[in-house]
């Protein structure tokens, strides 16, 4: 009978014992105190050993994987790890300028806070720097860190939003732990699990014909399981007293392939998260000609102290047996939306016309020059949409290069339009 292979312990990524990792472990805790408004200085209460004590604990940077029985397509989860990777290392807790990255946090900041847990359960210091211990561990407690996480945990749930998809499966995350001893010293592997949840359909009549709708919801966050969209009904009747009746939200196919064809500037993870976060969390709701959920984008410029929203599109939906039914997506300038009425009033611009210059499609003001336009930019210039043709290019996947055909086209469509064209009331 063969012999079992005895199971190895893996080995730590780092060696713990450099004086470049001491020093990289050093200053990353010294940013930490300052992000927690703690005094760096309280470092200087251990000597050598001690700090080696409290920076032997390793955490690794988090890894990415399906949990055991979900489906997730290979691609989606190297998009996450990437997005992961690029989020931990952007962003900051606390002040920017101190430079405390998640990346930090997750790794130095984690491992040394297990540490002060250790050394609070062992009491193995003297009375001068366990009195440092104690004042550390007040602040970083078993549960802050993992608390203070949870901005990052936010920004992972807004890349699973990139990779869902509402009429096939939805995707959410876990964080799991996994630890170990290796080298007499401890080892952790944090995990981001990614879980699948497939969509689920309802049947709805609307102008005499069946249609397929589903409904829209989120995956899991963390420990907040997965949750559908609602919408409180006083949202739209304006009466206080329905605002405990929330109605399950459904979208259309058409709505989505809509999206895809008039968002054309933007690449398909950024696509299906402006359609969940818009139609999810149903941030806004106006009245055109029908209800509608207002798409929109958040742009943040070097030269801007505060971000622009920028509207990119309308939802408009029907209520039908107590639930919201999202019928297709609009362009920001169809007729019924507040730019669209405006142009249809004053140019008198028609769903021909629009179609004809491509301004039902994103890409039409992003490659257009304007100021070569000076009828249409006078009308744009009172509606929304002139924020969208400033800042779309600070967002938009594809290049804002001008188009000179379509820019000539658009100048003699409106050079050569009848002076006695009449607006359409």
């Amino acid at each position: 009978m063969a012999k079992k292979k005895k199971k190895q312990q893996p080995k730590p990524s780092r060696d713990v014992n450099t004086r470049s990792y001491f020093r990289e472990r050093y200053a990353a805790i010294q940013r930490m105190l300052r992000a927690y408004d703690l005094d760096p200085a309280l470092l200087e209460a251990f000597n050598r050993k001690q700090l080696e004590l409290l920076f032997a604990p390793i955490v690794e940077s988090p890894r990415v994987k399906a949990r055991e029985g979900h489906h997730v397509p290979r691609q989606s989860i190297e998009f996450i790890y990437d997005y992961a990777q690029f989020a931990m290392r952007t962003y900051c807790h606390g002040d920017t300028e101190i430079g405390f990255t998640y990346l930090d946090m997750v790794t130095h900041g984690m491992a040394f806070t297990v540490a002060l847990q250790v050394e609070m359960t062992r009491k193995t210091f003297p009375s001068g720097p366990a009195k440092v211990v104690a004042e550390l561990y007040k602040t970083f407690n078993s549960d802050r860190v993992p608390n203070d996480l949870q901005e990052l945990s936010i920004l992972i749930h807004r890349a699973m939003l990139m990779i869902s998809k509402l009429n096939f499966r939805v995707y959410g995350f876990e964080w799991k732990m996994l630890d170990f001893p290796v080298q007499r010293t401890i080892h952790v592997k944090m995990l981001i699990l990614i879980l699948s949840d497939e969509a689920e359909t309802t049947r709805f009549v609307h102008n005499y014909n069946e249609r397929l709708a589903y409904r829209v919801k989120v995956g899991q966050l963390v420990t907040v399981p997965p949750m559908g969209a609602t919408l409180e009904r006083s949202r739209l009747t304006g009466d206080p007293a329905d605002e405990n009746e929330k109605l399950d939200v459904f979208i259309q196919s058409h709505a989505m392939q809509r999206v895809k064809e008039r968002l054309d500037v933007f690449a398909p993870p950024h696509r299906n998260g402006y359609i969940t976060e818009a139609v999810m969390y149903s941030r806004r709701v106006v009245k055109g000609r029908t209800f509608m959920y207002e798409c929109y984008a958040g742009v943040q410029t070097d030269d801007m102290d505060e971000s622009v929203e920028v509207v990119l599109g309308y939802f408009p939906f029907v209520v039908q047996d107590n639930k919201v039914f999202v019928l297709s997506f609009l362009p920001p300038t169809a007729p019924g939306t507040p730019a669209g009425d405006i142009l249809e009033q004053e140019l008198g611009l028609q769903v021909a016309d629009m179609k004809y210059l491509g301004m039902d499609k994103l890409g039409f003001y992003l490659t257009v020059d304007f100021s070569k336009v000076p009828a249409l930019k006078e009308v744009i210039d009172k509606t929304n949409i002139a924020s969208l043709v400033t800042h779309l290019q600070f967002i938009a996947d594809a290049p804002a290069e001008v188009d000179q055909k379509l820019t000539r086209l658009a100048e003699r469509f409106f050079e050569y339009r009848p002076e006695n064209a009449l607006p359409v009331m």
